[in-house]
């Protein structure tokens, strides 16, 4: 796993003030949401991104920030690009399907 990689159970572990960003489409959040996690649909982030910057995002540079997305890809490209640009950011591996899998109990160890 990369370093701006985390799975779901790492960022619940997290007890630390966080933001999570949920960058599927706003239905899908809302149909199926994560707890706690502020609706920002990837392509509003990216039209920001292209037009404004990364300050235009208002994003908190004292705290980490999670990205969740479907699968995992898009999120460990702009977790990368928040990282590079000094923010505390981190893809969720495995996306909203990792969330998924974690919420369900599904990713603890067998015994």
């Amino acid at each position: 796993m990369e370093d701006y990689q985390k799975t779901a159970a790492q960022m619940a572990a997290d007890t630390q003030d966080k933001l999570i960003l949920d960058l599927r489409r706003e239905e899908d959040s809302r149909r199926s949401p994560c707890p706690g996690a502020v609706s920002l649909w990837w392509e509003t982030m990216e039209q920001t991104l292209q037009a404004q910057g990364v300050e235009a995002l208002r994003l908190p540079r004292d705290r980490p920030i999670y990205l969740l997305c479907y699968t995992g890809e898009t999120s460990d490209e702009y977790a990368q690009l928040l990282r590079s640009r000094g923010y505390d950011a981190y893809s969720v591996a495995q996306g909203y399907r990792g969330y998924l899998r974690h919420a369900l109990g599904l990713d603890a160890p067998k015994t």
